[in-house]
């Protein structure tokens, strides 16, 4: 029982509980799914679509992983290393394969003459970190704090309403 102002409210904790529960779970989850779409998003131009997967809500909050490893060479970055063939004698690539424009890459082996390249091994100067992982973050967790927000006070004034 809380006593506001000579106002007497009957009030069990244990009433109100597990729908405030239930509602900051559902915006929790609503934000996660919101958090996938925004990094499927920032993955979206990749030849293969980078899977990712949520956990259902629990007492630690909500996460979002992958498995793909493509990812966090681009989101975390890579160091310097050496690129060496794994079935084969050598590494065989065409000028330009690596240009994404399809008109440029045509430029680039006409250029050639679509003549192979071959190497032992290649120096890779390592990839830049993407963050796209801090990105999302920062950008929605403004969203996330407002919907848990929103979902407590929405809980709060039906409660009172009744």
């Amino acid at each position: 029982m809380a006593r506001v102002k000579g106002l007497t409210i009957n009030f069990d904790f244990n009433d109100i509980g597990p729908i405030v529960d239930r509602h900051v779970r559902e915006a929790v989850e609503d934000q996660q799914k919101r958090m996938v779409k925004a990094l499927e998003k920032a993955t979206s131009a990749w030849e293969r679509p980078v899977d990712f997967e949520t956990n259902a809500t629990n007492d630690e909050g909500a996460t979002i992983s992958t498995e793909d490893k493509r990812y966090q060479w681009v989101d975390e970055g890579t160091k310097p290393h050496v690129i060496r063939p794994r079935n084969a004698r050598m590494l065989r690539w065409l000028p330009g394969s690596n240009v994404r424009n399809e008109i440029a890459r045509r430029q680039a082996r006409a250029d050639q003459r679509d003549v192979a390249m071959y190497a032992k091994e290649v120096k890779n100067p390592g990839i830049r970190p993407r963050s796209f992982t801090e990105t999302v973050i920062r950008k929605r967790s403004r969203h996330v704090y407002k919907a848990i927000d929103d979902a407590v006070f929405d809980v709060i004034r039906e409660f009172y309403s009744t």
